[in-house]
């Protein structure tokens, strides 16, 4: 794209807009410069909110209670997704439960991380409704029970 000379970065920002998303004018303070005007592209589009951290998550299978000869293999996809996701496995282990279906709990104040998984990366197998906020302490911010169906 070729940008018409002699208009204000605000003019510039509006024909940028359709090709890159909306641009934010600002004033280069940082020294002398050959370039007149110069497009920094960002990870984020500009006012969108910053992406939730990483969060620690715990799983936990729902499948292979008390079997020692037993392998879950959603349990592997699932963490699999999680850490693609960019969060964290902080523990994997079995759950006290069978569970037909799999479950998000999550702690007080991340209800946005475990809607954004359930929604998301792990929508194949958390059904609706399967999450709900978890009470009883724990060092996680989410814990997925994995279930046999979702």
């Amino acid at each position: 794209m070729r940008l018409r000379r002699g208009l204000p970065a605000g003019d510039h920002a509006s024909e940028l807009e359709p090709v890159i998303g909306k641009v934010e004018p600002k004033k280069w303070t940082f020294g002398p410069s050959i370039y007149r005007i110069m497009v920094i592209v960002g990870r984020r589009a500009v006012g969108a909110p910053e992406p939730d951290p990483a969060a620690r998550i715990e799983l936990m299978d729902g499948v292979c209670v008390g079997q020692a000869a037993c392998a879950n293999p959603r349990l592997s996809a699932i963490a699999t997704a999680v850490r693609n996701a960019g969060h964290t496995v902080v523990r994997q282990g079995p759950a006290k439960n069978r569970r037909a279906t799999t479950e998000v709990w999550y702690q007080a104040g991340k209800k946005g991380i475990a809607e954004g998984l359930a929604t998301g990366p792990l929508s194949a197998w958390v059904a609706a409704g399967a999450i709900k906020e978890w009470k009883w302490g724990g060092d996680f911010d989410v814990l997925i029970v994995v279930g046999s169906a979702n």
